[in-house]
């Protein structure tokens, strides 16, 4: 929960801040664990630079398939993406897509004036399944990123409830931990990964986009992350990828 409390709460309003509070102790099943595993952010091209020049980042590029972004994330698919390790289990991620495109223009700014950053694998478990401590570069990057408001700009992240119990990965036991799932709207369930992984979004896609769920959660996801990773001890995750406004 320190991501949570230091780095997440300050950028979220008041009212969100309190109906997240509330969504997570009164209408989800209390987990066994919990925790912030990813962020995502808009940021300028300069930060990025900057981010770049103060942690001395190398990485690689590759073109990511199509469905890690029709499944993951509500921005079109990029063209290029650029990723590095900050240890095992963090990743880096830094990429311009037509949203990031569609920001610059906004502001009348050269289309690479903007570029989306992500942290994925914050929140990770050993073999034997004991939780991962973030190593002093993650902790340093986090801060470093957090503290510049104006230049990165948070807009969802992944909180994740994990449970140390053998599951069916099915709608049913997502509405057994939150039941509240079953009275949104238009909801599409729908299984991937040779149905270790359950996605639950909003059915309907318009210009690449997929419609939140809800004002405050735009997709969420169940998986069996001791099959995912290959721990020692029954472990199952409802992922909830909460939105900032």
């Amino acid at each position: 929960m320190k991501i949570f409390n230091t780095y997440i709460i300050p950028r979220l309003s008041y009212e969100r801040a309190e109906g997240l509070g509330e969504l997570i102790s009164n209408h989800i099943a209390k987990p066994s664990f919990i925790g912030i595993d990813s962020v995502r952010l808009l940021s300028t091209a300069k930060f990025v630079d900057k981010l770049q020049r103060a942690f001395n980042l190398t990485f690689t590029t590759g073109i990511p398939s199509k469905r890690f972004f029709t499944q993951f994330d509500f921005y079109t698919r990029p063209s290029v993406m650029n990723r590095t390790k900050l240890s095992d289990n963090v990743t880096l991620l830094i990429y311009h897509s037509t949203a990031s495109n569609d920001e610059a223009r906004s502001h009348k700014m050269r289309l690479d004036s903007r570029a989306f950053l992500e942290l994925h694998g914050l929140n990770q478990y050993h073999a034997n399944g004991e939780q991962v401590e973030l190593n002093a570069k993650t902790l340093e990057m986090l801060n470093f990123i957090f503290q510049n408001k104006k230049q990165a700009k948070l807009l969802n992240f992944d909180f994740a409830f994990d449970y140390r119990e053998q599951a069916q990965i099915c709608y049913d036991y997502a509405l057994e931990k939150a039941p509240f799932i079953a009275e949104i709207p238009n909801t599409r369930p729908s299984h991937q990964r040779f149905k270790t992984c359950l996605y639950i979004q909003k059915a309907q896609i318009k210009d690449g986009y997929q419609a939140p769920l809800t004002p405050l959660i735009q997709n969420i996801k169940l998986y069996n992350k001791q099959e995912k990773n290959k721990l020692e001890t029954p472990l199952t995750r409802l992922e909830f990828c909460f939105l900032v406004s």
